[in-house]
């Protein structure tokens, strides 16, 4: 059965929007758009009147380059900082002796996972089993086997309430309707690993705007995942600071001619002409940009690895492969720079088999969690049409929604005075000392 979905990836620098045909574990992209991001910032609307606009006018080129197809319905992915996730374990009784175990007892799994994790302030966004053990003995698939008992454990991802309700007012506000919200590293998984490569223990990081999100893939399914409040924002406001340009000229230095590191620049003594903020000509030499961009770049990926570390992953050992999405995952040489510093595989997550009019343009890290959302609908499509419900959420109780914080620049400035330890200090110094047990 094939049906036609609406996706909206909401991020700090652009808005996403697609119509997708999906069934049959096939889909094709019938209409995409992409605009200019205005109004968010780290996973939050904070200014809901240019969000608006942002969201509807992607939305509706997108519906125009579909036909003019309207779903019913909006998935939305958005990456938030204050997201939770966890590994949770239930067990159920489910006879004295051994039964054929049914869909209805695996439902009730679940219903326990729910009420072990709910909080007041929180909304479940996924529930995905790690494994089964049917009378103490594993199993992926446990539906038609035998057992008196079953035990389960779950990954579960948690979106802040505040967070869900404002997405489903922002898409209401633009005559749309939420279905249901989605992790987007999760998705970008979905859309560049195969499925025999998620038995393997893969690393996939999310280079945002504002945020980098991650999953850790063990066994088949997330073992960990999260978001840090932290992206390419941040190099951005490095490189304007260091030069002293404007911000449109620092962003479009990076995107052009900037590097992950000096190491990997094949002219390091080249140099560029820009204007500055007095709007007077200076060189800016590439070399001296790349150590700029390797000092932010570097301690957003030790801080994603010193997060898993700490959750208990080797990072020698454990990461068979690192994959690269969203659009930080393009800056020149960040592959061979992460590869060539931490001596793992490192790759860019390319979304595959895309069928769609926009040819080459959907190949890209950037919307590999827009393309990996339709493929996991099309994996799940059965289990979707069965809930026609739109997305409800109850109003937090003895919760106040807080005012907004500052606008995007300012929180960027107020994080941009911590520390600045390069990569290369904090990985060997603070990660290599902890694998060696020193």
């Amino acid at each position: 059965m094939e049906s036609t979905v609406g996706i909206v990836d909401i991020g700090s620098y652009s808005i996403k929007a697609a119509i997708a045909k999906i069934g049959n574990f096939e889909i094709e992209i019938l209409g995409f758009a992409e605009e200019k991001s205005k109004g968010i910032n780290k996973g939050n609307i904070v200014k809901a009147s240019t969000a608006r606009t942002a969201v509807y006018k992607a939305i509706k080129q997108a519906e125009s380059q579909a036909g003019g197809i309207q779903p019913s319905y909006y998935y939305v992915l958005i990456s938030n900082p204050h997201t939770k996730s966890s590994n949770e374990k239930v067990s159920l009784e489910i006879s004295p002796t051994p039964i054929e175990v049914e869909p209805e007892h695996l439902e009730k799994l679940k219903q326990a996972v729910k009420e072990k994790v709910s909080e007041e302030s929180f909304t479940i966004i996924h529930l995905i089993p790690r494994y089964y053990l049917l009378d103490g003995e594993k199993f992926y698939e446990p539906l038609e086997m035998i057992a008196s008992k079953i035990e389960a454990e779950y990954h579960v991802i948690k979106l802040p309430l505040l967070t869900a309700k404002t997405v489903e007012k922002l898409l209401r506000s633009v005559g749309k309707k939420t279905k249901r919200i989605l992790f987007p590293p999760l998705m970008a998984a979905e859309g560049c690993l195969e499925e025999e490569e998620k038995e393997l223990n893969k690393l996939i990081i999310d280079l945002g705007h504002t945020t980098t999100s991650y999953v850790y893939y063990s066994e088949g399914s997330p073992y960990l995942s999260g978001v840090l409040p932290m992206g390419g924002a941040e190099i951005t406001l490095d490189i304007s600071t260091h030069f002293q340009i404007p911000l449109t000229e620092a962003q479009q230095l990076k995107e052009e001619v900037g590097y992950a590191s000096p190491t990997v620049v094949e002219n390091p003594d080249e140099e560029v002409v820009v204007k500055n903020r007095e709007e007077k000509e200076i060189s800016i030499n590439i070399g001296e940009l790349a150590a700029v961009i390797e000092a932010r770049i570097g301690d957003i990926l030790a801080t994603v690895l010193e997060e898993i570390y700490k959750k208990g992953v080797n990072i020698e050992t454990d990461i068979e492969e690192i994959v690269l999405v969203g659009g930080g995952a393009n800056l020149k040489g960040l592959k061979e720079f992460l590869k060539e510093t931490i001596g793992l595989p490192v790759r860019k997550g390319i979304p595959y088999d895309v069928n769609s009019l926009y040819g080459e343009k959907l190949l890209n890290p950037t919307y590999a969690g827009l393309i990996g959302a339709a493929r996991f609908l099309s994996n799940i499509w059965e289990e979707e049409e069965a809930d026609n419900s739109p997305f409800k959420l109850s109003p937090p109780k003895k919760e106040e929604i807080p005012p907004e914080a500052d606008a995007a620049i300012g929180q960027i400035m107020e994080e941009h005075k911590k520390s600045k330890d390069s990569f290369l200090k904090r990985l060997f110094i603070n990660l290599k000392n902890l694998f060696s047990g020193e």
